[in-house]
């Protein structure tokens, strides 16, 4: 019997280290310091940042970094976002930080860091997209607070436009250019206050006063497009009445008011105060399948020329865009834009008679493809074409630059782009 509890006791003391280190290893470790992400911090606070990402390299047969005004020599493509061909552009970091309260109220903050800051900044009466004198590489797009009230939403500050089916920012056009339409006829942001209300399910009506109410055309010298304010006591009026609803979306918007100079009239003779401009833009869409859509955006814009002497008192711009977006895959798609516009010039024709008038298309199609989420590389080629009333005295002054200086109706351009969003 001792012999047998000697055995056991021997046993359990062999085993008890064994027991020991065991105990040792199963107990649970200390828990680790989480360091939270920027992404949690900043949804815990309820702020969410987002943007875009966007670089290219540009070809050209109009190898001009910038040039002068409309109609004179050495004029650039007149695609104020396409300024610097056969070379790198790093243009744009798009940054969008907003934040909404429980109360309906919410703050967005948009700004542009890159090569299109700087025609941002500037004025777009010389149609090159020259960098303004103290141009930044940096800019606020858009500031501005907002209020929802059930159907109502009311907002206050700097935003952009209503008119137009392109965009400011890369990620929401399906082209790797703007349109002429986009930077020549229609204004890019402006400044005042601005009332969004939900008549019923999908159709809205927007109602607002705004200062740079309507863009300044590259053959008319002067007008305000995207300052900050207005260089005349008056505001601009917009209003847009909107319908999306199934596969359908279109939209009407209408913007008028005075952009004059009071200080005097600029270049292009135009007049001081008192040069109402008024723009009327359409825009509709149509996605018959999923894999397809069809969009269609057009534009009359008319400019109080204050009497001028030959031609009468007003300026008539026009135009009008098409698009098609097409997925041949998830991940790959094809996109066609053409383009026609008409420009006047405001001078008489051949001396007497009827204004002149620079006719503009174009023929752009682009294949984008998408390797990984968010980012997605664009190629592109587009055709420009330019062209006058016969027997003018303006055309074929008013001109493509070409390589060696001259003018030239036409302009072919290829694009690699790559646009990431995040």
């Amino acid at each position: 019997m001792k012999l047998k509890q000697a055995v056991v006791l021997a046993t359990a003391l062999s085993l008890a280290p064994i027991s020991a280190f065991a105990a040792k290893k199963a107990a649970p470790a200390a828990p680790k310091a989480v360091i939270p992400t920027l992404d949690a911090v900043l949804g815990a606070s309820g702020i969410n940042v987002s943007g875009t990402v966007d670089m290219s390299y540009d070809v050209s047969s109009a190898d001009v970094q910038t040039g002068g005004a409309f109609g004179t020599a050495g004029s650039a493509s007149f695609r104020q976002f396409d300024t610097h061909p056969n070379s790198f552009v790093f243009h744009q970091l798009n940054l969008t930080i907003s934040k909404q309260w429980s109360n309906g109220l919410s703050l967005v903050v948009n700004s542009i860091y890159g090569d299109d800051a700087n025609f941002l900044l500037g004025t777009r009466g010389a149609g090159t997209g020259a960098t303004a004198v103290g141009g930044s590489d940096w800019a606020l797009n858009q500031a501005y607070l907002s209020y929802t009230m059930g159907d109502l939403t009311v907002m206050g500050g700097k935003f952009v436009t209503l008119a137009g089916s392109e965009v400011i920012n890369p990620a929401g056009n399906i082209n790797a250019s703007r349109s002429f339409l986009f930077t020549n006829l229609q204004p890019l942001t402006h400044v005042g206050v601005r009332g969004t209300y939900a008549l019923c399910k999908g159709l809205t009506l927007t109602l607002g006063g705004v200062n740079t109410g309507a863009a300044g055309s590259p053959a008319i010298a002067g007008l305000a497009a995207n300052g900050s304010t207005d260089s005349n006591s008056d505001i601009s009026i917009e209003s847009q009445i909107a319908y999306t609803g199934g596969m359908f979306s279109t939209a009407f918007t209408y913007i008028t008011g005075d952009e004059g100079v009071a200080a005097g009239a600029p270049a292009g003779g135009l007049g001081a105060d008192n040069r109402n401009v008024t723009l009327y833009d359409f825009v509709a869409s149509v996605t018959p399948i999923d894999a397809l859509t069809l969009g269609l955006n057009a534009d009359i814009r008319t400019t109080d020329a204050n009497g001028i002497a030959a031609v009468g008192n007003t300026v008539h711009d026009s135009g009008v865009a098409a698009y098609v977006n097409f997925k041949l895959t998830p991940k790959a798609r094809v996109a066609l834009r053409g383009e026609y516009i008409s420009l006047d010039t405001n001078v008489p024709e051949g001396g007497v008679g009827g204004e002149e008038f620079v006719f503009i298309n174009e023929l752009t199609a682009t294949f984008g493809y998408s390797p990984l989420s968010g980012l997605e590389l664009l190629a592109e080629v587009r055709h420009d074409n330019m062209s006058g009333n016969a027997g003018t005295k303006v055309f074929p002054t008013v001109s493509f630059t070409n390589n060696a200086g001259g003018g030239q109706t036409y302009q072919q351009t290829g694009t690699l782009k790559a646009i990431y969003r995040f």
